[in-house]
């Protein structure tokens, strides 16, 4: 191999290392910030079931972040597996819950959030 290969797949390794710790860093303040989200947000997250089911999806995020700088600081491929699997059960329930948040918000308000149709929309879009 050549110094320009050589090269080339270091240049490659860092910016795709550099990439998933920028999405690491996104994960772990938005899975932080959902796991305090009742004390945070109480205008938005009102009463049980959400205010069980956002907190634990704050830590799915918060186990995310941490499997996936787990995976990359050890070159682990099954750590990187795991995260690539939490982040994908992640996707759904994102896009699911902004879907139905945007549909009917008078029977997700009544599970005890309350999600304006504009952040439903911008919770679609980033899915």
């Amino acid at each position: 191999m050549g110094p320009c290969a050589w090269c080339c797949r270091e240049l490659c390794a860092i910016v795709s290392s550099s990439a998933i710790l920028v999405c690491d860093f996104a994960d772990a303040v938005a899975g932080g910030a959902l796991l305090f989200s009742p004390l945070i947000w109480p205008a938005v997250v009102v009463h049980a079931p959400a205010d069980l089911i956002i907190p634990a999806y704050g830590c799915c995020l918060l186990l995310l972040a941490g499997l996936s700088l787990l995976g990359v600081g050890l070159r682990s491929a099954g750590a990187l597996a795991a995260a690539t699997i939490l982040a994908l059960v992640c996707l759904v329930v994102e896009f699911t819950l902004g879907l139905i948040a945007a549909a009917d918000a008078d029977a997700v308000a009544a599970r005890g959030l309350i999600i304006p149709l504009k952040w439903a929309l911008l919770l679609i879009a980033v899915s």
